[in-house]
């Protein structure tokens, strides 16, 4: 549960300070600033956790050890996207690599929340999916915007 917190701590702090960030850092156009981060949070994260449940699939599902070790390949590919994004200052290849960021972190969500929800007993997985989505709110989205503006 908490790498998934981790994630949507990073995407909703990405998803809240990044336009401030493309106009005021890498002083992009508001307008062209505003539609291609559009662009950019919509199409990676939703092909990203497309071709993650996909991949998974390819290698037996998430119940088997290749599932998890393919969640830390994509973790450390999207942390090597992270570092690298800190150091460009070209509004097209930041967007590209953030999109890129995105996607790898969202490659990971069929598998964990997959593998979260089959290690509770068949009568309480409806509520440790609410749980869960609970939990996520408050420990990954909840705090990321403030906890980013004090940094």
């Amino acid at each position: 549960m908490l790498s998934i917190s981790i994630v949507l701590f990073i995407a909703a702090g990405i998803q809240f300070w990044g336009t401030d960030f493309a106009t005021h850092i890498l002083n992009m156009d508001p307008m062209e600033a505003y539609s291609s981060y559009a662009g950019v949070i919509i199409i990676g994260p939703t092909l990203g956790t497309g071709v993650g449940g996909l991949v998974v699939h390819k290698l037996g599902g998430y119940r088997e050890p290749k599932a998890l070790l393919s969640c830390f390949i994509f973790y450390s590919i999207g942390a090597i996207c992270g570092i690298i994004l800190q150091f460009i200052r070209n509004p097209y290849a930041w967007m590209s690599v953030l999109g890129t960021l995105l996607f790898f972190g969202a490659m990971t969500m069929p598998t964990l929340i997959g593998t979260m929800i089959s290690s509770v007993p068949k009568k309480l997985k409806y509520m440790a999916s609410s749980f869960g989505t609970l939990m996520y709110t408050i420990i990954g989205y909840l705090p990321s915007p403030f906890l980013y503006s004090v940094i």
